[in-house]
C-alpha cells in the first residue's frame, strides 16, 4: 500500500481552511489535509512530519497571516534543505505585486482565492497536480 499523500495549508482564516480541505477532499479523498493558521505553526507541522519520515507532497500558503506570514514562511522552508524542494502554492484573497515578484523569484505560484465554491474546486483540481 503506498503512503497516504499529504497537503500542508496554511491560512489564518478558519473558513477559507475549511472550504480548500472539502474542495481538496471532493476532487481526491485519499489526501490528508493538515492545517494551520500562521507559518509558525506550519513550521512545527512540517518537523512534525520530518521527525517521521514523512514529507507534504504540497504546502499552501495564505500571504497574510499572524506571527509568521507567507513570505516569511516560504523563506523559512527555502532554507531547510530537506523541505526546500517541496512545492509551495499560495492560495490568496489580496496579492500584491511585490508579494508576487518575491513568490516569482522562488518559483511559488501565487493563485487568487475564487469566490465560489466551483471555481475553488477547479483550483484545487490543479493544485493536486502539483502532488504527482
Amino acid at each position: 500500500m503506498s503512503e497516504q499523500k499529504i497537503i500542508v495549508c496554511l491560512d489564518d482564516d478558519p473558513d477559507d481552511r475549511e472550504l480548500l480541505t472539502n474542495a481538496i477532499k471532493d476532487v481526491d479523498s485519499s489526501f490528508k489535509v493538515i492545517n494551520g493558521d500562521n507559518g509558525i505553526k506550519g513550521m512545527y507541522i512540517l518537523e512534525q512530519l520530518k521527525a517521521i519520515g514523512q514529507k507534504p507532497c504540497l504546502v499552501i500558503l495564505d500571504l497574510n497571516m499572524p506571527l509568521m506570514d507567507g513570505e516569511q514562511t516560504l523563506t523559512e522552508i527555502k532554507k531547510d534543505t530537506d523541505l526546500l524542494n517541496i512545492p509551495v502554492v499560495v492560495f490568496t484573497t489580496s496579492a500584491l505585486e511585490t508579494s508576487n515578484s518575491f513568490f516569482a523569484r522562488h518559483g511559488v505560484p501565487v493563485v487568487i482565492k475564487p469566490v465560489r465554491y466551483g471555481s475553488i474546486v477547479d483550483q484545487v483540481r490543479e493544485l493536486l497536480s502539483y502532488c504527482d
